[in-house]
């Protein structure tokens, strides 16, 4: 009974679903758990400073690939998706512009 209720859960929810989607999707959930792991003082202390930025660095950034790819495909499909990948755009700026703007003295930023 549970073998043929996965069977049919998974043609219902993953027909017409390439794999490679379910594979980039599945990545972004552990980069999220993953990154929800690590955001608590002791994990965080475990895993040291450097290999705790790594994660988080590149989990957001392949938490936002996977948002870009998933509505940057549908574009055709009408102009609502252009704004949603415009917004998707507008976040990965506003990103690198505050990613640039770390570690310098405020007189240098300002410049």
């Amino acid at each position: 009974m549970h073998v043929a209720i996965a069977r049919s859960y998974r043609l219902v929810c993953f027909a017409g679903t390439a794999l490679a989607a379910i594979a980039l999707a599945g990545t972004a959930y552990l980069f999220i758990a993953a990154m929800t792991a690590t955001s608590f003082e002791t994990t965080a202390a475990w895993l040291g400073a450097r290999n705790w930025r790594l994660v988080h660095l590149l989990g957001g950034w392949y938490i936002w690939l996977s948002f870009a790819v998933a509505v940057g495909k549908r574009i055709p499909l009408g102009p609502v998706y252009w704004a949603m990948f415009a917004l998707i755009i507008l976040a990965a700026a506003l990103r690198v512009i505050a990613m640039q703007g770390r570690g310098r003295p405020a007189a240098q930023v300002a410049a």
